[in-house]
C-alpha cells in the first residue's frame, strides 16, 4: 500500500517552511533553461519559482488554445457534414431551415430534460454510419410531416455524431449560416 506524505509532514521532516518546499517544488516544473540559471547562481529561487508559474500559465493557455482550435476545426467538419447530408437527402434551401430550427429545438429540449439516447456510438464509428444507423424507418403514411421526421433524424445522429455539444451547437449554427445564403 503507498502512503503519501503531505508537505506539512515533508517539511516538518527536513526542518524548513512549507512554502520554501511549495515553491521548491513548483521550480521543479520550471524550464530547464531557468532550472540551469538558478543552479549557476545567476537567478534566486525566488524568481526561478515566478518563472515556474509564468511557464505554467503559458503551458495551459497553449494547451486551452489548442483544444478550442480542435474544437473548432471538428465545428467546420461537422457543418460540412450536415450541409452534405441535407444534400443527399435532398433537402434544400428553406426546407433545409426548418430542419435545422426543428432539430435545434429537439437538441435544446433533451439538454433542458438530460432525455439523451442511452446508447452511444462507439468513438470509431464513422459519421457516415452513425448517420444510416440513426435512419428512422420510411414513411407509410402521409400523415406523417416529413420535415419533422429529418429533423428528428438530424436530432439523433448529431447528438450520438458531435457527442461535445460545443461542437454540435457551433456545427449547427453554422451549417444553418450556410443555409441562409443558400
Amino acid at each position: 500500500m503507498t502512503h503519501y506524505t503531505s508537505i506539512r509532514e515533508l517539511a516538518r521532516e527536513l526542518n524548513c517552511g512549507e512554502s520554501l518546499l511549495r515553491g521548491l517544488i513548483l521550480a521543479i516544473r520550471a524550464p530547464v533553461e531557468d532550472r540551469l540559471l538558478a543552479h549557476w547562481g545567476k537567478i534566486s529561487t525566488n524568481e526561478l519559482v515566478r518563472r515556474a508559474k509564468v511557464a505554467e500559465i503559458k503551458s495551459a493557455a497553449k494547451e486551452h488554445e489548442a483544444t478550442e482550435f480542435e474544437r473548432t476545426q471538428a465545428s467546420i467538419r461537422g457543418s460540412k457534414t450536415i450541409c452534405d447530408w441535407l444534400i443527399q437527402e435532398k433537402w434544400s434551401g428553406g426546407f433545409g431551415e426548418q430542419i435545422f430550427c426543428e432539430a435545434q429545438r429537439k437538441l435544446a429540449l433533451a439538454e433542458r430534460t438530460n432525455q439523451f439516447p442511452k446508447d452511444a456510438a462507439p468513438a470509431a464509428m464513422a459519421v457516415v454510419e452513425i448517420i444510416r444507423r440513426c435512419r428512422p424507418p420510411a414513411l407509410t403514411t402521409d400523415a406523417i410531416n416529413p420535415l419533422a421526421t429529418a429533423a428528428c433524424w438530424l436530432a439523433r445522429w448529431a447528438l450520438c455524431a458531435f457527442t461535445d455539444p460545443g461542437v454540435r451547437y457551433q456545427a449547427l449554427k453554422l451549417a444553418l449560416d450556410v443555409q441562409f445564403k443558400r
